[in-house]
């Protein structure tokens, strides 16, 4: 007798069971609950408990800038098979822990997990309020942040146990704390950081006031990261390591520590305590860095990028004091000069941000770039302009030519964008009319000629992607005209000068050396 199942419930049935069985090499989280234990197809809980090792659990674009929060009762994400957990799609996604345990806990059998583009946040637990890693595993925090976690034993923000690897990259690590070692990040297995800011981490009740931004049992490697106002054990004491506290091999590049509270900013416990020390600020001097001054940055804000950073001030001893030749991500066996190192091209802000603005790099995580945009075309819209990101004083690429027919005035706007973190005001010069053309400049209404012509005019202070436009006109003067009779009666008139070019210059009052030159060539018919 045959069955008299319909053939499409089969179907969905199968289907919705192979979602059950764990055999989906991907999937998409569509929700923001997080319903039970068991959990609901579209949910986060779901979609790790349901991956395949070696798939990736991403989310849907509709959850950019949601809150994703953990119910007290379920207890901990459990990734426990290799995965990607990758939150691209949706900008500024967040998992947050509801005070109520680690937000995400990796356990055997994975041996590899990689965190991208999350934010992590408000987990409670022993250790690991963010990430716990409960088992040798390679994982990799890549463009996160890991942030207000608290433990009441180690590693606020990140716990790593021993015999696998802790990488972070271009990521945040801030405001958490623990009860003992690690505010920011406690690793009993080998470390490497990259491209990282690690701020405002600690536990000044601290028994064990050691690394209240990292404390590093297994081997380290710190590249290009900033470490800022971190905090162990009473301000003051001493006897307290506010940065880095390191008890194997150490190597610290291009590096910031500056916690300013009067105990120690770095330690090295290990023989040598540092196998590689290159170019680091260390504001307090422990660990014989190259400076050792206050490092001089502003308060943390978003300054592009997935994550925010500690923008260099334009005093910054940091500044073009790097060294380039070790710029580099250690590569796969974390260790500096090992063979694999690839040089790194961004700053921790990554794409658009990049690591080398001069000659020389920064230290720390962040690259400065005090820079005004000059963008030059007919249209007042700014998009509309020639010269977006170059930076010169010829005007090569932006250079904007325009036509005159028989003495009619031609228009043009420069748009004076801000490429800085910070926000700056830039001074316009702008070349004089002639004999032959009368040239003003204007701001809305206002003819700021003389200030242009003579250089004191200035933009409105411009925030980062600010922009302050300057109407050019042009007109031929009809006064200077040749006028020639043929023999056939017709008079023809010809300029006496056909062709003007007019340079403007915008130069940073932050760092009167950063400049940028638009041109306008304006010819006559």
């Amino acid at each position: 007798m045959k069955s008299k199942t319909p053939r499409a419930v089969v179907l969905v049935a199968f289907a919705v069971g192979s979602l059950f069985a764990g055999n989906v090499s991907a999937l998409t989280v569509s929700l923001m609950t997080d319903t039970s234990p068991v959990s609901v197809v579209g949910e986060l809980r779901h979609a790790l408990q349901n991956t395949t090792s070696g798939g990736t659990v991403d989310f849907a674009p509709g959850l950019a800038g949601q809150v994703i929060t953990l119910a007290p009762t379920n207890g901990s994400l459990v990734v426990s098979q290799n995965l990607v957990i990758d939150g691209t799609n949706a900008p500024g996604v967040i998992i947050d822990g509801a005070a109520s345990a680690s937000v995400f806990t990796v356990n055997t059998p994975a041996t590899s997990v990689t965190f991208r583009r999350l934010t992590i946040r408000n987990g409670s637990a022993t250790n690991g309020g963010g990430i716990y890693i409960s088992t040798p595993c390679t994982v990799t925090v890549s463009e996160s942040t890991i942030e207000s976690n608290q433990v009441t034993s180690r590693g606020g923000g990140i716990y790593s146990w021993m015999g696998g690897r802790l990488n972070v990259t271009g990521s945040l690590i801030s405001n958490n704390t623990s009860g003992s070692q690690g505010g920011g990040i406690y690793t009993d297995s080998d470390a490497v950081l990259t491209n990282t800011t690690v701020t405002g981490n600690g536990n000044t009740t601290a028994p064990i006031g050691g690394g209240g931004g990292l404390f590093a049992a297994g081997n380290l490697t710190v590249t290009h990261c900033t470490f800022y106002n971190n905090a162990a054990g009473p301000a003051g004491n001493g006897t307290y390591i506010d940065g880095i506290f390191a008890s194997l091999s150490f190597h610290l590049i291009n590096t910031i520590i500056d916690s300013g509270r009067g105990n120690k900013d770095c330690y090295g416990l290990g023989v040598p305590a540092l196998i590689t020390n290159v170019n680091n600020l260390i504001a307090d001097g422990t660990c014989s860095p190259l400076l050792a001054v206050p490092s001089q940055v502003a308060a943390l804000a978003d300054n592009g990028g997935p994550t925010q950073t500690h923008a260099l001030l334009p005093t910054s001893p940091c500044r073009d004091a790097g060294a380039n030749a070790s710029a580099n991500d250690p590569g796969a066996d974390g260790v500096p000069g090992g063979g694999d190192d690839t040089a790194l091209s961004t700053d921790q802000r990554g794409a658009g941000f990049s690591r080398l603005v001069g000659g020389t790099v920064d230290i720390g995580a962040f690259e400065l770039r005090i820079q005004p945009d000059n963008l030059i075309g007919r249209s007042p819209s700014p998009a509309a302009g020639l010269g977006n990101n170059l930076y010169n004083t010829s005007g090569a690429g932006q250079t904007l030519k325009l036509t005159s027919k028989q003495a009619t005035t031609v228009r043009a706007t420069l748009n004076v964008q801000n490429d800085c973190a910070l926000t700056d005001t830039f001074s316009v010069r702008g070349t004089k009319g002639n004999s032959l053309f009368n040239v003003g400049y204007f701001n809305s209404a206002t003819n700021v000629t003389a200030a242009v012509t003579t250089g004191t005019y200035a933009t409105p202070a411009l925030t980062r992607g600010q922009t302050s436009p300057l109407s050019i006109v042009v007109k031929p003067n009809p006064r200077k005209l040749k006028k020639r009779t043929r023999r056939d009666g017709r008079v023809v008139v010809t300029w006496l000068k056909r062709r003007i070019s007019l340079a403007l210059t915008s130069t940073s009052q932050l760092d009167a050396t950063r400049k940028d030159v638009a041109k306008v060539k304006v010819k006559h018919l």
